[in-house]
């Protein structure tokens, strides 16, 4: 997921949550992975992801959708990023870029598959 206009402290926020327990650009690396392992006839598939893709303010409906995925998410979070204190201003400020009427954020779903060499 990318954001636009850039929001420097959601960013560091995001790599220091997501990068512990994804891979964010993996997507984009598949196609390379696949064929480092010998596959061949690489195909890519590629859409935005519906759901999280948001252009403008968010609408009630995912709004209420992050805010549900977010209290599933609490303790986690927490954990990820070292506080309530710390968690509580990283759901802040995405929910908050989220409402902003000038933001942008596409998210790409990757669709990889090879086949494995006869022989």
């Amino acid at each position: 997921m990318e954001h636009y206009p850039p929001d420097d402290i959601l960013q560091k926020y995001l790599e220091r949550s997501l990068a512990k327990i994804a891979d964010c650009y993996i997507g984009r690396k598949l196609p390379t992975l696949l064929h480092q392992l010998g596959l061949e006839d690489i195909v890519v598939h590629f859409e935005p992801d519906r759901l999280f893709s948001i252009a403008g303010s968010i609408d009630d409906d995912r709004r209420e959708n992050l805010d549900i995925q977010g209290k599933a998410a609490w303790p986690y979070i927490v954990e990820l990023l070292g506080s309530e204190d710390e968690a509580r201003q990283f759901l802040d400020r995405l929910l908050g870029y989220y409402d902003r009427p000038d933001s942008h954020s596409p998210c790409t779903l990757y669709f990889v598959k090879g086949r494995v060499p006869q022989g």
